[in-house]
């Protein structure tokens, strides 16, 4: 009698484990890169990350994101290329280069994904007498902040940061921007100069 009451006390846990087991869902495939989630956020039916490639005898394109690839087919005759908000003819992926930002709006067809457009990200455009140039930010380097009466912000995510910055710059990261803003010099006067992550203009 003892015996048949803990086989049934033994084979409840285990039950109850597996069920558990049974619910639990795969993680799902990231869709853009962890660093661009602080700044954008994913949206259906679109992939972002770094080009990688692009291959004409299969049709496809392939991104990069968070040590993971995406691969994602492409008709010639419809899908749509954009590099720096300009439309360009398809044979255009031969000449983007590796690790260029690109987000891919894609369809599911049969089990796969089928690039409807692919955009590429441009160079900021800022007006020529907005600009710092490297001289001048050098100067502002070698000086030091307090003595050129210059402060360099570094408005990159903090990962970004933390890879590297231009020495003396502060981290001032847009999407915190009201948590930092009081790392802004009070005196109105100073000078400040923003960088970040995009391109320079061509």
């Amino acid at each position: 009698m003892k015996r048949s009451v803990w086989a049934t006390v033994a084979v409840v846990p285990m039950f109850a484990a597996g069920a558990v087991l049974a619910q639990t869902a795969p993680a799902a495939k990231p869709t853009m890169p962890k660093v661009c989630m602080n700044c954008h956020k994913p949206a259906a039916n679109t992939v972002s990350g770094y080009f990688d490639s692009v291959a004409f005898k299969t049709t496809s394109v392939q991104l990069g994101l968070d040590g993971t690839t995406e691969i994602v087919r492409f008709d010639p005759k419809t899908v749509k290329v954009i590099d720096a908000g300009d439309a360009k003819p398809v044979e255009h992926l031969r000449e983007v280069k590796k690790g260029h930002e690109a987000q891919v709006a894609f369809a599911e067809r049969d089990g796969q994904k089928w690039a409807t457009e692919i955009r590429f990200k441009g160079p900021i455009k800022i007006a020529k007498d907005k600009l710092a140039d490297y001289a001048f930010v050098r100067d502002v380097v070698d000086k030091g902040p307090a003595a050129s009466k210059v402060v360099l912000i570094d408005s990159r995510p903090l990962p970004r940061f933390q890879q590297g910055t231009i020495p003396g710059a502060i981290n001032l990261p847009y999407p915190s921007w009201d948590k930092f803003v009081n790392l802004l010099p009070a005196d109105k006067a100073t000078t400040i100069v923003f960088f970040c992550q995009g391109r320079p203009a061509r």
